[in-house]
C-alpha cells in the first residue's frame, strides 16, 4: 500500500491510500504471472484482467509503473459486462478491448512506448501519451463516469466517451517479448 497526499480544497491535503492488486485478483492468460502489485508477461500472447476487484462506478484511480521490456502492454479499463469479450490469448496485444461495444473499454494502445488513446476500437482524438521505463501510468475516473489518463501525475487525456458502470482493470500484451509492471495498485474510496 502506498500513500499519496494530493491537494484538495484550500491547501488541505487529501491522503490517497493505494492498495496492491494481489495475485488472486487476476484472471491470467498467455504465460502471465501476478504477484503482490506486480504483473509479468512472457511467452506467446495474452493478458490479464483484475477480475477479483471491481473498481466500482464512482471515482477511482488505478496505476502501474512501466518496466523495462522488449514489448509493452495495452493498459486500460473495461465495463464488467464486457468480460465475455475479453480474450486472454489475443495475439494483437489488446485483449480484444478493441472488439468491445462502444464506450465500454478505455485504453492506451502502445507502439514502442507511445500510446494512442482508444475507446473500444476507435481512436479517441489525437492523444499520444508517451510511456517510458519507470513512468507511472494512471487511469482516473471522476464524476462517476469520466475517465482520464495521467502519466507521472500529469493529465494527458480525458476520454470523450463516458461509462458509469463498474470496471475491471486490464493489461494485455502481444506475441512474444516480455513486459514487467510494478506498483500495480488501485484506489477506490
Amino acid at each position: 500500500m502506498s500513500l499519496i497526499k494530493q491537494p484538495f480544497g484550500f491547501g488541505v491535503a487529501e491522503v490517497v491510500s493505494f492498495t496492491n492488486f494481489e495475485s488472486g485478483d487476476w484472471t491470467l492468460g498467455g504465460g502471465d504471472t501476478a504477484g503482490s502489485g506486480t504483473l509479468t508477461t512472457s511467452g506467446d500472447n495474452g493478458g490479464g484482467y483484475a477480475g477479483g476487484v471491481t473498481l466500482g462506478s464512482g471515482n477511482w484511480r488505478v496505476h502501474a509503473t512501466v518496466g523495462a521490456s522488449g514489448k509493452v502492454c495495452t493498459f486500460g479499463v473495461f465495463d464488467v459486462a464486457q468480460v465475455g469479450t475479453y480474450d486472454l490469448t489475443a495475439g494483437d496485444g489488446k485483449g480484444d478491448m478493441d472488439s468491445m461495444a462502444a464506450d465500454t473499454s478505455f485504453y492506451i494502445d502502445p507502439v514502442s512506448y507511445a500510446g494512442q488513446a482508444y475507446i473500444a476500437g476507435v481512436a479517441d482524438g489525437s492523444a499520444y501519451p508517451l510511456l517510458a521505463n519507470g513512468d507511472v501510468c494512471e487511469f482516473r475516473q471522476t464524476g462517476g463516469n469520466t475517465i482520464h489518463i495521467y502519466v507521472n501525475d500529469v493529465l494527458q487525456w480525458t476520454f470523450t466517451g463516458t461509462n458509469a458502470n463498474d470496471k475491471y482493470f486490464a493489461l494485455a500484451h502481444d506475441n512474444g517479448g516480455t513486459a514487467n509492471w510494478s506498483d500495480v495498485q488501485y484506489y477506490n474510496p
